[in-house]
């Protein structure tokens, strides 16, 4: 191992120890601080390669267990890893579609495992407390809705019950929408920092020009097949399947219908903040949110992208 390896890895381990530092003693610092937990971990994989990454990783989890003791090692397991595969995939000369699919798989496995290992060892369970939140929520709302005179009838109470349920069923679409999600936060933060330190990074094709495979369409046609053969049971392994499938679907076409606004404003030449302000629209009420779907599903199979010419 190179003398330059071995002094840049030291001075990394350093900086990943001041944020751990932060971290643990200084919350509200610590909980931006922990978004830069990545930047060494993607530097060092992708500049060095994964043995090294894999090297800085298990010193990074003895400096972590050394400043906050158990306490910050979830943290920097989840971080690390997610750092390492995406600096890994960077120096294997990957394309940024395949960047971010390995790190959000990695993010995705870690959250399971540590939600796994949170159930079994701390019998702490994050979604039952929400849940039971939720279930307590929709008793405290009928009382009060006695007490001040009005009626909540069945149709109206089961409705918010099937809601608590619901919440339970869709856990693994929760989940992979939070590691998408947090790497992206991530590789926003991170990629920038490493790109400056000297690694090339590919970058991001615009939002505008993202489309997903057209057989997402006949996935989703398959989900709602079968999902007419399904028995509405929350504790049916087959029902949770088709329920999060058709949920994550649906979550595709509002991103490819998203797309679809900001290439069509865009070939108009109207600012982006026009398509940005008609998605969140769109987000916030769900008969927009319904058009805003049936549009990305138009755009998948019907390619409406090219018959839009740019304006001059």
């Amino acid at each position: 191992m190179k003398t330059k390896q071995i002094a840049e890895g030291a001075l990394c381990l350093a900086f990943y120890a001041l944020l751990v530092f932060l971290f643990v003693y200084l919350p509200v610092v610590g909980t931006i601080a922990t978004f830069f937990s990545a930047v060494p971990f993607i530097y060092l994989t992708a500049k060095y390669g994964w043995k090294f990454g894999g090297f800085f990783f298990l010193g990074s989890l003895a400096v972590s267990f050394m400043i906050g003791s158990f306490a910050s090692l979830p943290v920097t397991v989840l971080f690390g890893l997610t750092g390492t595969v995406a600096g890994w995939t960077i120096h294997a000369k990957k394309g940024r579609g395949v960047i971010f699919a390995c790190s959000v798989l990695a993010f995705l496995l870690n959250l399971i495992a540590q939600y796994a290992a949170a159930a079994v060892f701390f019998h702490w369970n994050a979604i039952e407390e929400m849940k039971d939140m939720i279930d307590e929520s929709v008793e405290m709302t009928e009382k009060i809705m006695r007490a001040t005179g009005q009626n909540m009838d069945d149709a109206q109470y089961d409705q918010l019950l099937q809601l608590s349920q619901l919440f339970s069923v869709l856990l693994p679409s929760f989940f992979v929408i939070i590691s998408a999600a947090m790497v992206l936060i991530i590789q926003w933060v991170s990629f920038p920092a490493v790109r400056r330190m000297g690694i090339e990074i590919p970058k991001a094709v615009p939002f505008r020009e993202l489309s997903f495979p057209k057989s997402i369409i006949w996935y989703y046609l398959a989900v709602l097949v079968l999902s007419l053969f399904v028995e509405t049971d929350a504790s049916s392994f087959l029902y949770q399947a088709v329920t999060n499938l058709s949920y994550i679907l649906q979550l595709v076409f509002t991103v490819q219908g998203a797309a679809f606004l900001f290439f069509f404003f865009h070939a108009r030449k109207v600012s982006k903040a026009v398509p940005a302000v008609l998605t969140i629209l769109c987000l916030l009420n769900p008969l927009f949110l319904l058009i805003l779907r049936i549009v990305g599903i138009m755009d998948l199979g019907f390619d409406l992208r090219s018959k839009i010419r740019p304006q001059r």
